[in-house]
């Protein structure tokens, strides 16, 4: 079964920024519209020069159909902790208008009376809280009739070349309604200023969490080679064997310490660290990561209590992290070039340009959509990860309150 949204032909990423929007209708999905039907057009604000270029993608499948394609894979990408810290450096550079807009706008959603209830009774700003947990939602929403795992993710191709393996673009296109597709999407119909509130606000929450899975390297990348012939599926086919420990899994509060060792000696200084007896113990029921994709998901830590992210939000918005040092905001300013970032950072320091060392798996199918291989990683590969996610969420952060200063602060 089909939504009736105009369902574009399946295409490369690299092919949809070029797309022209004429013509095209928003499809509006929602808590009030789960079915994704097309509604007449309203005329939208003016959108931002990265939203402009492509047409709002829907053409959602419902059930098998939506995942046809590469193999389809789990739809999470950063945990809860990144998505709520992504959301409050957002938060802290968005301006007064747009902050109005945005309390407005969630005020609508469907789940706005749950994230009241859940708020720890001591945490001093609501509007945060509930923009944190707006930003988790498409996540929250898992497993329901609104979920729509596709989304989260668009695999531009790596592919390790042999003699005798080289796919084609048949075997290796995105598919399509993707992360991209979806976060420009989203965007629009949160643009339309005649919408539904409640679909503005769901559109809302989507445009978060998007912004977030996308600056995920594993939710722009799916390895290819002869082992994994229909693609990696963001790394969640390769096994690490043994699991790792992540240091700052459980123990959020020490996040300032354990990121500012990471740092070089040019570093600027960052504010001193929190006494190591002050700590809350590490949990050890946490489960470690089994897989790659699972490992990245994980590398800011686990938890949701607010006051945690409060910590890490605030080191991710000191000296190393500002504005300043990111030129990519002025120099890539479309989401298609965020995809094209986020998989040169895949290539790089998730596959290690191809020389990540992996084994075959001691059981199931050599090769295919099933296929399995387990990693060592190297000494050093933890520490240059979290150093990578550090400054994806810090990135993701001030492009979200860019966008959201665009169409909401008016």
């Amino acid at each position: 079964m089909t939504s009736n949204c105009d369902s574009p032909k399946r295409k490369s990423a690299a092919i949809l920024p070029n797309n022209s929007a004429a013509g095209t209708k928003a499809c509006i999905l929602s808590p009030s519209n789960p079915a994704g039907l097309a509604r007449p057009e309203e005329r939208p604000m003016r959108l931002p020069r990265l939203f402009r270029r492509v047409a709002p993608v829907c053409g959602l499948l419902l059930g098998v159909s939506l995942l046809c394609g590469p193999a389809a894979r789990p739809a999470r990408a950063w945990n809860a902790t990144g998505h709520m810290a992504v959301a409050q450096i957002a938060w802290r550079n968005l301006t007064p208008a747009a902050k109005a807009q945005v309390n407005d706008l969630l005020a609508h959603s469907v789940s706005y009376a749950s994230w009241l209830r859940q708020m720890p009774t001591n945490y001093p700003d609501r509007d945060l809280y509930i923009f944190m947990r707006a930003a988790t939602w498409p996540d929250d929403i898992r497993k329901s009739a609104a979920d729509r795992p596709a989304w989260h993710y668009v695999d531009l191709p790596f592919v390790l070349k042999t003699a005798s393996y080289n796919p084609g673009p048949a075997v290796t296109a995105p598919v399509v309604p993707n992360a991209e597709t979806e976060l420009l999407g989203q965007t629009y119909v949160l643009s339309l200023t005649h919408a539904a509130p409640v679909d503005r606000a769901a559109s809302l929450c989507w445009v978060a969490h998007l912004t977030g899975d996308i600056h995920q390297p594993l939710h722009t990348t799916s390895l290819f080679s002869p082992i994994f012939t229909s693609g990696d599926r963001g790394g969640n086919s390769i096994q690490l064997s043994p699991a790792p420990h992540l240091p700052d899994v459980a123990g959020v509060a020490a996040f300032p310490r354990a990121a500012s060792a990471r740092r070089s000696a040019a570093a600027p200084a960052v504010a001193a660290a929190p006494d190591p007896a002050s700590l809350p113990p590490v949990d050890t029921s946490a489960r470690p990561p089994r897989n790659l994709h699972a490992l990245w998901d994980d590398l800011l830590g686990g938890t949701r209590d607010p006051a945690e992210i409060d910590k890490i939000a605030a080191f991710l918005q000191t000296a190393p992290y500002a504005r300043v040092t990111f030129p990519q905001i002025a120099a890539h300013p479309t989401v298609h070039s965020w995809v094209q970032e986020g998989n040169a950072l895949a290539v790089k320091y998730v596959y290690l340009n191809g020389a990540l060392p992996q084994s075959a798996a001691r059981s199931g199918p050599a090769s295919g959509p099933d296929a399995k291989t387990y990693a060592s990683l190297p000494a050093d590969y933890i520490p240059t990860a979290q150093s990578v996610a550090e400054r994806q969420v810090a990135l993701a952060g001030l492009r979200l309150a860019d966008t959201l200063n665009t169409v909401l602060g008016h």
